[in-house]
């Protein structure tokens, strides 16, 4: 009876220990700074590594173990076989994918187009079409990397881990809707990034947050976007 006792308290204290290393101040260099100028940003950014929060280990749910997101090649795997498709693609069966060659080709049709030679020109922006084409892939890329860097600083902030400042605007804006959606709607931080599948449709996702009220579960969705 003792040892079991003893082997709960240990139990209790090493999940302790875990939570507590998990709420460790994330530097404002890590994964990606910010205020860095897009070029360098772009450089040194890194996929978040710190694995999943405290809420994770609080709040553990059923058969989840069992799926795993890459995040380099965003795909999922369930039961170690991969998913046929994530909510990105079930909702791109329903919009069409950006085209550059044809974006660019409509735009330089446009009887807009010398009007918007000459505003890139003076900007000092080439104007030929693998230019625009470069261009138009690096603001996709930056994008992309900045709207990590901001999941991933909402994730710490669901988990209760203080990130150093300064804040990014986009962070900033994060934080006052965290305030509003814990202190006046009265709901409860309960996962952050949890990895979501339907065997019925055959698609995986992550839930951005998922806060608690008295009644059940509300999904929270957070996003970025830069338009070219």
């Amino acid at each position: 009876m003792h040892a079991h006792a003893h082997r709960l308290e240990a139990d209790g204290s090493n999940q302790d220990r875990r939570i507590a290393a998990m709420t460790e101040m994330v530097r404002i260099d890590e994964v990606g700074d910010w205020r860095l100028p897009d070029d360098q940003f772009l450089a040194t950014f890194q996929l978040p590594q710190r694995g999943a929060g405290k809420l994770a280990a609080l709040h553990p749910l059923p058969l989840e173990d069992r799926i795993h997101f890459d995040e380099a090649s965003h795909t999922y795997t369930f039961d170690s076989k991969l998913v046929p498709r994530s909510v990105t693609d079930l909702l791109h069966q329903f919009a069409s994918d950006f085209n550059p060659q044809a974006a660019l080709a409509a735009m330089k049709a446009s009887h807009r187009w010398e009007d918007k030679r000459a505003e890139l020109e003076a900007q000092g922006l080439g104007v030929s079409d693998a230019e625009i084409l470069t261009r138009w892939n690096f603001t996709g890329r930056v994008a992309s990397a900045r709207g990590t860097l901001l999941h991933f600083h909402a994730e710490c902030m669901m988990n209760g881990v203080p990130v150093q400042p300064p804040h990014s605007p986009e962070f900033q804006q994060a934080q006052l809707i965290f305030e509003h959606v814990t202190r006046e709607m009265g709901l409860k931080p309960f996962r952050a990034e949890v990895c979501l599948y339907s065997r019925v449709l055959r698609c995986a996702g992550q839930a951005d947050a998922l806060f608690q009220d008295a009644s059940g579960h509300i999904v929270l969705g957070t996003g970025r976007g830069s338009q070219p």
